[in-house]
């Protein structure tokens, strides 16, 4: 209970340690109505930490670097409450530094292995599809993956058949290094307009 002696001084504020006439009248409360802080047993503490885990795992996975952010944030917040309830209205001592901590390294790992699979796959649709498509089809590939579907998908598209006027009687009477050299000058300009547009070869 709040006192003269304590309201007009600094020890309210932290300002100075409590006199030890307090110490006694605050043990001696405790005491008298039997209200004393007990410390759960480490089975507690540990079934506490491993439910944090639990739920950080079920609400980050699969949420991207905000959305687990966010949902990490969260499940601090929620051990903070559940742990200052318990010790506000029921005078138990739970762990509360350790799960958060678990939380945010929870998020940090899942955010990280969700990072290297997506790069994973990513490296996988480009080296799958790059080879056949442009590279702004891969593109929509990645970041469209719904988009691949067994099978195929009927679509309307264009076709062009491109010949070179005149190229029998080029390659016949000039050296094969010639005629490579004149080939790859016309398709390195055929791929560059054909990409372009977001065909395919």
């Amino acid at each position: 209970e709040k006192t003269p002696f304590t309201t007009g001084n600094l020890i309210l504020s932290s300002g100075l340690p409590a006199m030890g006439v307090e110490i006694h009248a605050s043990f001696l409360k405790t005491f008298l109505e039997d209200s004393y802080f007990q410390k759960v047993p480490l089975w507690v503490n540990l079934l506490w930490m491993i439910l944090v885990w639990v739920l950080t795992m079920r609400l980050v996975f699969g949420r991207g670097p905000g959305g687990g952010l966010l949902m990490a944030g969260l499940v601090v917040a929620g051990v903070g409450a559940v742990s200052y309830g318990l010790w506000s209205y029921q005078h138990w001592w739970i762990d509360c530094a350790s799960p958060m901590i678990l939380s945010l390294v929870t998020y940090t790992g899942v955010t990280a292995q969700n990072y290297l699979t997506s790069e994973m796959e990513r490296k996988r649709t480009r080296a799958l599809f790059g080879r056949y498509v442009s590279p702004a089809v891969v593109e929509e590939l990645i970041n469209h993956p719904e988009l691949v579907e067994l099978g195929g998908k009927r679509q309307e598209v264009t076709i062009l058949f491109s010949d070179i006027r005149g190229f029998t009687s080029f390659s016949e009477s000039m050296p094969p290094e010639k005629v490579v050299g004149r080939l790859n000058e016309y398709l390195s300009v055929m791929t560059t307009a054909i990409f372009k547009y977001g065909g395919m070869i």
